[in-house]
């Protein structure tokens, strides 16, 4: 009976072992290291739809994100730290009236956001009331 009654202790303290284990808060779960920069676009002025291909967002000199002349973008995946997001692509009769590039700090887990503003002119090709719109040379 001996026998009987250290089996069942030992798979009894097996068990209690595998619990405890599989309950243990060593193991967390791991956090996202990246962060997002939420970025937005509002274009006014005489001639909004000048510039009907929109804008070029860039992050730190990388590549050129599309983004609408008032439309918003998220760029996932961004690394923790400052960065700077730049708008350019700009038509010869629009300029950004808010900072240029703007500093965005990005936390792990979060979206940070940067918000632009343009505005355009006519251009000089108007006169009277009817307008040239055809690119300007330059």
């Amino acid at each position: 009976m001996r026998v009987h009654h250290n089996c069942v202790a030992a798979t009894f303290l097996g068990l209690a072992a595998v619990l405890a284990l599989g309950c243990s808060d060593a193991i967390a779960p791991a956090l996202p290291a990246t962060g997002a920069i939420e970025i937005t676009v509002l274009t006014a002025g005489a001639i909004v739809d000048l510039d009907a291909d929109g804008y070029a967002l860039i992050i730190d000199g990388g590549q050129p994100h599309a983004i609408a002349v008032n439309g918003a973008l998220t760029i996932a995946d961004v690394a923790p730290g400052n960065h700077l997001v730049g708008l350019s692509g700009l038509a010869a009769t629009c300029t950004v009236t808010s900072p240029n590039p703007i500093e965005v700090n990005v936390t792990a887990s979060k979206a940070s956001t940067a918000a632009f503003s343009v505005s355009c002119a006519a251009p000089e090709e108007c006169v009277g009331w009817y307008c040239d719109y055809s690119p300007i040379p330059g």
